[in-house]
């Protein structure tokens, strides 16, 4: 038990390392070796514990998406009323997403998709569970009548292709009153698949 305690420590303490001189160098260009540099290590140690860059990069996207996921456990337990699914689609749709991590990392990751079928299958398998997790949030509420729609697995992943649309122009839009007028309208989207009924002040 103690041993693999300790070795998921030290996973955790390389991924951790990684995240960090990726978000100054990039992803492409981090070696291990630089890792264990920035870890003040031998690089042996880090093969110890992964075999490969690409065994590292699957387990430093599940991280950063396990990341992703803790934002949910709160509105898990208490989707009860109205305020907390309002309370939902405001903290998806903020900064909060992006201050989990540097833009720059989740974009190189995203970007290996395209170069490497293993890191694909990774990176759909851990999206995956952030739509079941928001579906399962969605069925609760459809459940408790705080909103009726027919199919929450369907709603949950149109509302992250809203998502990802809204976190582009967050990326790429500096002028603040452009972008929380599209926020608005993009919310505004979204409540109107919950069937909800709100007023102006309500979506900000």
């Amino acid at each position: 038990m103690g041993r693999k305690s300790i070795k998921e420590q030290r996973r955790k303490e390389i991924i951790l390392s990684f995240c960090k001189v990726a978000e100054r160098t990039g992803v492409e260009r981090t070696s291990l070796v630089q890792v264990a540099k920035e870890m003040g290590i031998n690089d042996s140690l880090i093969f110890h514990y992964f075999k490969s860059k690409d065994e590292l990069l699957l387990e430093v996207n599940k991280f950063l998406m396990e990341k992703y996921l803790n934002i949910y456990e709160g509105f898990l337990e208490q989707m009860n009323d109205y305020e907390s699914l309002v309370s939902l689609i405001d903290t998806l749709f903020s900064t909060r997403w992006s201050e989990l991590f540097e833009d720059n990392l989740y974009y190189d990751l995203y970007a290996m998709i395209f170069r490497h079928s293993v890191f694909k299958e990774g990176f759909i398998e851990v999206h995956n569970s952030l739509h079941r997790k928001l579906a399962q949030i969605l069925h609760d509420a459809h459940e408790k009548g705080i909103i009726h729609i027919s199919n929450p697995h369907h709603t949950a992943i149109n509302i992250f292709t809203l998502l990802d649309g809204w976190y582009f122009h967050l990326v790429l839009i500096e002028e603040e009153e452009i972008l929380a007028e599209r926020t608005q309208r993009i919310k505004a989207i979204v409540y109107n698949m919950l069937g909800l009924k709100i007023s102006k002040e309500d979506v900000i």
